[in-house]
């Protein structure tokens, strides 16, 4: 991982954390606003599908 994707990675986990889950949206609004001054996005459009599927896993596995 580089350290844009580190820096993602670290701000779901703290999200995570700190809520116990988190929304797709709020996922877009946190992506958004740690990429907009830099040239590259932290996470490939291949990869959004896959962490959507990770993060509902966690929510259902909170919520349950």
């Amino acid at each position: 991982m580089n350290a844009s994707q580190l820096e993602f990675v670290n701000l779901v986990i703290d999200h995570l954390t700190d809520r116990g889950i988190i929304t797709v949206e709020s996922l877009y609004t946190r992506h958004t606003q740690m990429s907009a001054p830099r040239p590259r996005q932290p996470i490939q459009p291949a990869e959004v599908d896959q962490l959507v599927d990770i993060l509902h896993d966690v929510r259902d596995r909170a919520v349950a």
